[in-house]
């Protein structure tokens, strides 16, 4: 399988990389370069585990800046970790919910 870098732009315009394993998932570890990202073992990326600490300190991302496929998502530029979706498909899961609330839009008193 392919793997490929991909972009991450934090909000003050640093940037950080990360790896695509070819079928559309993003792997969560973020590295300065992608020369340095390419390089990190491939099982050492499946198996990485998220710092407790990496969700509070997330902010919003832009993935792949510029492109015609770029996307908003969240990483955390201090641990070096995408918090956010992995997928397109768990992308439009988390804005149909965030969007519609549970249940397609009907809200349960």
């Amino acid at each position: 399988m392919s793997h490929n870098p991909y972009i991450v732009q934090f909000p003050d315009g640093s940037r950080l990389y990360g790896v695509s394993n070819g079928s559309g998932v993003l792997l969560r570890p973020l590295f300065l370069s992608p020369e340095e990202a390419m390089s990190f073992p491939r099982e050492a990326l499946y198996d990485a585990t998220e710092s407790c600490e990496a969700s509070h300190t997330d902010v919003k991302v832009i993935i792949e800046p510029g492109e015609a496929w770029e996307s908003e998502n969240r990483a955390s530029l201090k641990l070096m970790w995408l918090t956010g979706p992995q997928t397109s498909n768990e992308r439009l899961a988390e804005e149909s919910n965030s969007e519609h609330e549970l249940y397609g839009g009907i809200q349960w008193e």
